[in-house]
């Protein structure tokens, strides 16, 4: 059984996309009180109940109005009866199960959301590759091969597109990709560093 909460709380909001430095400044009046106005609730939805024994939720990324999150099995898919699958709503509290069942078992590389949509990377032992699922809207998903790189370890939002964690040898090896379908290596990353994770935050890669 898979137990899942929901944190809301009084902020002010930004649209997807809007730069950091345009942050307004909320009022006194609109500062939560974190006694008041922050609850935390359980989400009793038959789709996340019935994922199975050990299943857990992680991660959960949101792209226009809409919240994508990926339910993940303990040790790559060990627990009987667990399901990875696709997880998409639009408040949080109600959840429904896009898409075909993910493969098991097999390591996930990460899910980001850009304007061009939702792409997430992943092993699939059974056929031997990494694939690639990207949708506009985490309703309906296509999956193919990854090209262009043997395999990513990570992949994130980026300016113009998504950044992908490859290697070179020792070395992390960043990839852009406008769609998610074709990738190329940034050339102008020239460190000798091992990134386990990454964020983009305009034209920097953190």
């Amino acid at each position: 059984m898979v137990v899942a909460l929901m944190i809301t709380a009084l902020v002010a909001s930004l649209p997807v996309g809007a730069a950091a430095q345009s942050t307004p400044t909320p009022s006194a009046s609109a500062v939560p009180d974190t006694d008041a106005d922050l609850t935390f609730r359980y989400i009793d939805d038959p789709d996340v109940v019935g994922l199975g024994h050990g299943s857990y939720i992680y991660p959960i990324v949101e792209g226009d109005g809409a919240l994508v999150a990926l339910s993940q099995c303990p040790e790559m898919g060990g627990e009987a009866g667990c399901r990875r699958s696709i997880l998409r709503s639009l408040d949080a509290l109600e959840w429904d199960i896009v898409g075909e069942r993910l493969p098991l078992p097999g390591p996930f590389y990460g899910i980001a959301w850009t304007e061009a949509g939702f792409l997430f990377v992943l092993d699939d032992w059974k056929e031997k590759r990494p694939v690639v699922s990207h949708s506009t809207d985490g309703l309906a998903w296509d999956t193919w091969p990854l090209q262009d790189v043997d395999y990513l370890d990570q992949v994130v939002a980026g300016p113009d597109g998504y950044v992908g964690l490859g290697w070179d040898r020792d070395w992390t090896a960043p990839y852009l990709s406008v769609d998610g379908l074709r990738w190329e290596r940034d050339t102008g990353f020239t460190e000798k560093l091992s990134l386990t994770d990454a964020a983009t935050s305009g034209d920097t890669l953190i």
